[in-house]
């Protein structure tokens, strides 16, 4: 989507890849596009895509997914109502988008219990045989303090027979634990997996990723202590360069963007 058609910076773009079709959003606009880069029968503004589950507020920070398991496109994003906001999930009911019709609609709000009650921000998603990860930053009411992340398990068996099955859980409260800070849920195509995750980086120190375990994701989800994994020194990124500019582009912080979960087909390694 173009600015023009978005509206919004930052776009917070996203996008994935199916079959036959490229599913692509961004603030403020959601298009289906062929391989070929023809645009599809859905080019929709993202609050009318959301309509029936936005509760009249706007929404924001879209994530996508395709699942190669159950062939289905999953949708995520938040609206921006006072805290607690709600999460909103749009799921296909197969491999090809027509339109709007081809999506069903959910949402539950950010204050489940076990979770922190407050204002979720920034939807992360990840999608395995079991369920769908939904990480979350959270922020007091009147958005002046961040105080922690959540985590949110959504049974996939029962989203896609039409039921919202949503577990909720505090992943870390900030000044008081550490955990995955942006933590992200991690995306795995293996058939036979049997848990789900939760990865982020230390709030706290470079060099370090904090990964939770969600144990029984498929019925009853629980959730592990964490488990720390020392990575290579990292440091603040540098700000990148663009192309016909001076100008550079703010590189933000270490946090995470996604991640993924892969399994080697020949020797059954992950």
């Amino acid at each position: 989507p173009k600015l023009s058609e978005s509206g919004y910076i930052p776009p917070d773009t996203q996008g994935d890849v199916g079959p036959t079709q490229a599913l692509v959003c961004a603030n403020g606009r959601i298009k289906v596009y062929s391989k070929a880069g023809v645009v599809g029968g859905l080019n929709s503004d993202l609050d009318v895509f959301f309509n029936s589950v936005r509760n009249g507020s706007g929404i924001s920070d879209p994530h996508i997914r395709y699942d190669r398991l159950t062939q289905r496109w999953y949708v995520v994003a938040i609206n921006t109502q006072s805290a607690p906001n709600r999460i909103v999930i749009a799921r296909s009911s197969g491999p090809t988008i027509s339109n709007l019709a081809s999506f069903t609609f959910f949402q539950f709000t950010a204050n489940l219990p076990g979770s922190l009650s407050g204002f979720a921000d920034y939807p992360t998603l990840g999608v395995d045989k079991n369920a769908l990860y939904i990480g979350m930053n959270m922020f007091n009411a009147a958005l002046t303090a961040f105080i922690g992340c959540n985590g949110y398990v959504i049974n996939k068996a029962n989203l896609n027979s039409g039921t919202l099955t949503a577990t909720g859980f505090t992943l870390f409260t900030n000044g008081v634990d550490t955990g995955p800070y942006t933590p992200q849920g991690v995306q795995n195509d293996d058939p036979t997996s049997t848990e789900g995750y939760f990865v982020g980086v230390d709030p706290y120190a470079y060099s370090s990723l904090c990964v939770k375990r969600v144990i029984n994701p498929g019925a009853t989800p629980s959730i592990s202590s964490n488990y720390s994994i020392t990575v290579p020194t990292t440091v603040g990124p540098e700000t990148a360069r663009q192309i016909s500019s001076t100008k550079r582009l703010d590189g933000l912080d270490d946090r995470l963007f996604a991640a993924e979960l892969h399994k080697n087909k020949i020797t059954g390694a992950q």
